[in-house]
């Protein structure tokens, strides 16, 4: 779960999110495992001028994970890598 607020005192600019992310995993060997997990993202923005806009964005998947010499390694992780690339680029 992350919540987070950003506001400026030279302007009423503001940004607030909320993000609940459960998971879960079982193993169906000593080395594999198959999970899951559900998320809920929501976020209010108001710009410099006085524009608003509010997102909200949910899903789930399902990601198999695999256990080797560099540690547990899934698609999910990939995953979660390319949209904090992609949220950073859209800042």
């Amino acid at each position: 779960m992350s919540l987070g607020h950003l506001g400026y005192s030279s302007s009423n600019a503001s940004s607030t999110s909320i993000m609940v992310q459960p998971s879960f995993d079982y193993f169906v060997s000593g080395n594999f495992s198959m999970g899951g997990s559900v998320f809920l993202q929501h976020s209010d923005v108001v710009t410099g001028i006085g524009v608003e806009t509010n997102s909200t964005a949910y899903g789930a998947y399902l990601h198999p994970r695999w256990k080797h010499s560099l540690g547990l390694i899934g698609l999910s992780a990939i995953r979660c890598i390319a949209r904090r690339v992609e949220s950073a680029l859209e800042l």
